[in-house]
């Protein structure tokens, strides 16, 4: 029987009657179960699936699981069957259309986006109980019952559709291979970035699918669209969706906070299973319905009902009051070790994510200077980020004794501000607080908070720690604001967000140009750009690092009590004034000032291992980890750096594959560790790390030299050429890294040119200069007299 159109034929038991819709999966009609007589989706399945006995078999097995799921909103799978040499699975048949549809690019009512997104997410909790993982969740793939039911369909179907396949329901582009690791399941404009990069897949990729699915219904748009299957890829793994506010005002921030947590670009930080999902806006669809309801009975109660409800209240506050003040005020053991977790944002409206983050870390650098204890940075406590966590546990992981935590709340130009205070031995609460202030007043509010719970850790304050924990850098509570922002992007670590820093910050000047922590925001902006926009590709150190340090003196003129500019100033000595002994006095001056600060660690750990001091390096990196362990991008990635440099790869491997267990997408981390087994032997492994560091830092000019070294060595010179030609085309529009050039040449046995790039390095400072002396990849040189020449012309001991 001819597969091409069965309308009006027989198949099986089933009685065809027309064709519903076509896609990568076969053809689907409706047809009439003659044995049961009931209505059915018959999915006609293509020829290559059904003569391939392993995908067959494996599509069996994943139907079996499917039917096997009883949920009123995922389609059941009836039979899967042959007949007449053509294979077929029978489906309930849903009388409705595609959600993919029903939305039709426009946004959808917000109370009939939540019945569905309920549904959605119950449906998908349901099918990750049975351990089965949808890897093709898309609007195209729920159907929407005239009744508004949702039915989920094509559980584990996803595994066999051809590639390059258009989807059923739209002109989407859909992939689809084996799901080992390596290869790509799904739909690309709703994949999740570990599934467009072809890793190993578990529910959290369908989460991501979901969070896809849940922004084109409170849009009508996708998050991530592409003229092109690279380029929506490319968006997916890199690129933040625009704001949903900015596209559909009616949406509220709580939603668009759930939509945002799904989209996260690490699996580790998005929703761990759809049933939190489904608690979150369970919990929203009931607080939107009390609002409603609450609106309606205000406007029928009488005023005396609101006389009595006022007295209650006040009556419950003085009892509360009293309760704490008698059994709340015990004693507690000496807190010698604290981590002030991030204050939640009670509004879930990004905008006002500064000031939570922002008060949280004027508090966490205010205790900081308390010297008798230890205070976890910002990087470690910043991985808690709207994480319930117990405080015994958390005491335990982080070995601290106090817990600080707390609620804001911005209302209009209000800020309400709940602070508790645990001792994470006890478990018992050692203190807490309200306050309300107004927004203008946020400046004196965060030193009162600090002032508040130094007073609570029972340590005997010196004069001048007193005044700094309490001190106020500036008298601008719009200088003070603008500052946070800052702050807020340049913690985002890319070249956009730093920019937009570098606005903030030169707008908080402007408002107080004797604020000398804007100006350290600023330096360090440039620094960012210095260091890493320059291994990015684009800005010349000579752009950008005279002004990082033009700040970081300027800082250090109005406060010379600050850490930071010092920290930073160092780095600056080290990487582009190439003054070593400069460097370590301002890390002296760092520590010396601040030694809760872990960034001045940090910075002497690479140092060290730039310049091939191993002690130096190990003991620096001991004590950055223990201020702040949890960092991936800071303490891990110093750690995997240094010992990269420190030639102990076996360590290395280790540190580095951490790393990429926490945040896999991580460039720098891929680009290290397949450095690292490059100088094991193992080239394979090396290729593919940095084959993913160059996909991942979306083609930069170091990864893409460091893969070409890679190559060289083994055995693949044209292919290093190539790239090696590539860039240097590019350097002529473009900034390239003069020693990562020079790295590269050297390894393709170039001598001349090696050493010709290494004096234009000199000449331009160019990043990687101050780790000369430890970098294997400049090995090839080593032996050649003009290499010591060179380490002379740098003031580096052979």
């Amino acid at each position: 029987m001819k597969s091409d159109d069965l309308s009006g034929q027989t198949l099986s038991h089933y009685q065809i009657i027309r064709q519903l819709g076509s896609g990568g999966m076969g053809v689907v009609y409706l047809a009439q179960d003659t044995q049961l007589d009931r209505t059915v989706a018959l999915k006609i399945l293509p020829s290559e699936v059904a003569s391939d006995e392993e995908r067959m078999r494996r599509f069996v097995r994943e139907a079996k699981a499917a039917s096997a799921i009883d949920h009123p909103n995922i389609v059941h799978v009836y039979e899967i069957g042959q007949a007449n040499g053509v294979n077929f699975i029978a489906l309930q048949y849903v009388e409705g259309e595609t959600l993919h549809n029903k939305i039709a690019g426009q946004p959808l009512p917000l109370d009939e986006l939540l019945q569905i997104a309920i549904q959605m997410a119950d449906a998908i909790a349901e099918a990750h109980t049975h351990g089965i993982i949808h890897r093709d969740i898309k609007s195209g793939n729920v159907m929407v019952s005239t009744k508004g039911a949702v039915k989920v369909l094509d559980f584990g179907l996803a595994r066999i559709e051809r590639q390059n396949s258009p989807a059923a329901s739209s002109e989407i582009q859909t992939v689809s291979q084996k799901t080992k690791s390596g290869e790509v399941v799904g739909t690309v404009a709703y994949m999740s970035p570990e599934q467009a990069l072809g890793r190993v897949v578990d529910q959290r990729s369908d989460i991501f699918s979901i969070g896809v699915t849940f922004y084109e219904m409170a849009t009508g748009k996708l998050p991530f669209s592409g003229a092109t299957v690279p380029e929506t890829i490319d968006q997916i793994v890199h690129d933040q969706p625009e704001s949903i506010a900015r596209l559909n005002y009616n949406v509220p921030a709580q939603l668009e906070s759930i939509i945002r947590k799904c989209l996260e670009k690490s699996s580790g930080s998005r929703y761990q299973s759809a049933s939190e999902i489904l608690i979150d806006l369970k919990n929203l669809k009931r607080d939107l319905d009390s609002t409603k309801l609450v609106a309606f009975r205000e406007r029928r109660s009488a005023p005396g009902r609101k006389f009595w409800i006022s007295i209650a209240v006040v009556l419950c506050a003085a009892l509360a009051a009293l309760g704490y003040y008698y059994y709340g005020i015990k004693s507690h053991r000496e807190i010698r070790a604290l981590a002030v977790l991030p204050l939640k944002n009670i509004n879930l409206d990004p905008d006002d994510e500064y000031l939570s983050d922002g008060i949280t870390d004027s508090i966490i650098n205010n205790l900081s200077l308390i010297r008798q204890i230890r205070v976890m940075a910002r990087g470690t406590v910043f991985t808690y980020k709207n994480r319930e966590v117990d405080p015994r546990e958390l005491g335990k992981e982080l070995g601290v004794d106090g817990i600080v935590s707390g609620k804001l709340v911005k209302q209009g130009d209000l800020l309400l501000v709940t602070v508790d205070f645990v001792d994470t031995h006890a478990g018992n609460q050692i203190w807490g607080q309200q306050y309300e202030r107004k927004l203008a007043d946020i400046l004196s509010l965060q030193y009162e908070i600090s002032k508040d719970i130094s007073d609570e850790l029972r340590i005997r304050l010196t004069g001048k720690e007193q005044s700094l924990v309490s001190r106020q850098y500036t008298q601008s509570s719009d200088a003070y604001q603008l500052y946070l922002q800052g702050q807020f992007y340049l913690y985002q670590r890319t070249p956009d967000s730093t920019q937009k820093a570098m606005g903030y910050f030169r707008d908080a000047i402007q408002s107080d140009p004797s604020y000398a922590l804007a100006y350290d925001g600023l330096s360090s902006a440039y620094l960012f750009l210095g260091i890493t926009g320059a291994l990015l590709g684009g800005v010349p150190p000579k752009d950008v690092m005279p002004q990082a340090k033009q700040n970081a003196l300027k800082a250090i003129a109005l406060d010379n009590t600050l850490a930071q500019p010092h920290a930073t100033l160092a780095n600056i000595h080290f990487n582009y004034d190439l003054d070593w002994e400069g460097a370590d006095k301002e890390l002296d001056k760092a520590v010396e000032l601040n030694p809760n600060y872990p960034i001045s660690y940090a910075f002497r750990a690479l140092m060290a291992a730039g310049m091939g001091q191993k002690e130096k390096s190990l003991t620096a990196i001991s004590k950055f980890k223990e201020l702040d362990p949890g960092y991936v991008a800071g303490t891990q990635m110093a750690i995997g750096n240094s010992l990269y440099w420190l030639r102990e790869y076996d360590q290395a491997i280790k540190q580095l594959r951490t790393i990429i267990e926490l945040a896999p997408n991580f460039p720098n981390a891929h680009l290290w560790l397949g450095a690292a087994y490059l100088e094991k032997d193992e080239g394979p492994q090396a290729i593919d790390e940095l084959q993913k560091a160059v996909l991942l830092s979306r083609q930069a000019p170091v990864a893409r030299i460091v893969l070409a070294i890679a190559l060289s060595r083994t055995g693949k010179k044209q292919d290093a050429e190539n790239i090696l030609n590539s860039l240097l085309k590019e350097s002529k529009t473009r900034y390239i890294p003069e020693f990562y050039l020079a790295c590269l040449f050297g390894a393709l046995g170039k001598n001349d040119e090696a050493f010709a790039w290494l004096n234009k390095a000199y000449e331009a400072r160019s990043n990687g200069l101050g780790i000369t002396k430890s970098l294997p990849w400049l090995d090839p040189l080593r032996s050649d007299p003009r290499f010591g020449e060179f380490l002379k012309k740098l003031n580096l001991p052979e």
